[in-house]
């Protein structure tokens, strides 16, 4: 294996990604208020936001119009990929049950946001074949509904089969992952090569 392709840009910039991810995560499960409460939003913010402009920043670089193919071809590439993108959202789904398990909240109280609670009325009142949008007034005060049935509509699901709301957002953000995951596993972006460089195969060096 070619050993120039550890001092290249892209190698830095993909364990940029790994590092910046990692801490994301570490803030986003775990370091909770370990700066304060002003300092810790503000890290994780940054965090989430470098990631992805690297991730951004790494694909555009890599991109090469002059392959015609997916870089990635063999069978065996493709599954250790997919594999390792299971294996990502698995351990997302493991980090965020016992969270939701240990703060259980109440979709139809509200205690600190109108915004799951008035999610929970507008699919309730579909379900109940009423016209959702009506003032609501189970609250000290009155509110129009602010959202439209786009933003509300995939909460009736966990309405109807009585789950926790917050899953609905969780299987958005997985099917995401699983779109864009396909998407870049099958596109002639270099730097996947070098993300992966356990893979065996010949790597060409990123221009």
């Amino acid at each position: 294996m070619n050993t120039s392709i550890f001092s290249n840009k892209g190698v830095i910039f993909s364990f940029a990604i790994t590092v910046f991810i990692f801490l994301e995560v570490e803030f986003l499960f775990f370091w909770k208020n370990i700066f304060g409460p002003f300092q810790t939003p503000l890290l994780l913010f940054f965090f989430s936001l470098a990631s992805g402009i690297c991730l951004m920043v790494l694909s555009l670089k890599g991109y090469s119009q002059e392959h015609k193919k997916p870089i990635i071809t063999s069978l065996k590439q493709k599954i250790l990929l997919w594999f390792i993108v299971c294996a990502g959202i698995g351990y997302f789904i493991f980090l965020s049950e016992p969270i939701l398990s240990k703060y259980v909240i109440n979709v139809y109280k509200l205690k600190y946001s109108d915004i799951i609670p008035q999610v929970s009325i507008l699919a309730k009142r579909l379900l109940n074949a009423e016209f959702p949008y009506q003032t609501i007034t189970d609250w000290k005060y009155n509110l129009f509904p602010t959202y439209l049935p786009l933003q509300w509509l995939p909460f009736t699901i966990a309405e109807l089969f009585s789950f926790d709301y917050r899953w609905i957002t969780i299987t958005g953000f997985i099917i995401s992952i699983v779109l864009f995951s396909s998407r870049v596993i099958n596109a002639n972006i270099i730097i996947i090569k070098k993300q992966f460089i356990i893979i065996p195969g010949p790597f060409p060096k990123l221009s």
